[in-house]
């Protein structure tokens, strides 16, 4: 039978490394923010100096999705890979529809 003190430091250590995995964890992201219409569209947890694997694609009635877009103008795509905290925004083409005459 283990003793008290067996117990208690099995489970004092499994916090520590519970808490060091989470710490690693945080550490080890970035968060990347999707933006529609200066609204947050969708919040990801990336982890660092990885690609984003499935890249949201919204929808917008009257207009067509073009892709997403930092603040330097730099498209976002499956080759990107995230090396910061940073926001996309989404940018939009209008439909327009030509009336026959």
């Amino acid at each position: 039978m283990k003793s008290k003190w067996t117990i208690g430091i099995i489970v004092f250590l499994s916090i520590l490394l519970i808490i060091g995995m989470v710490i690693y964890f945080k550490l080890d992201v970035y968060y990347v923010t999707f933006a529609v219409d200066g609204a947050s569209y969708k919040e990801l947890d990336v982890r660092k100096n990885t690609k984003i694997s499935d890249i949201p694609k919204p929808e917008k009635e009257g207009y067509v999705f073009i892709g997403w877009y930092d603040e330097e103008g730099n498209l976002l795509d499956s080759s990107t890979v995230i090396q910061k905290n940073i926001v996309y925004y989404a940018r939009w083409g209008e439909i327009v529809i030509e009336e026959e005459s």
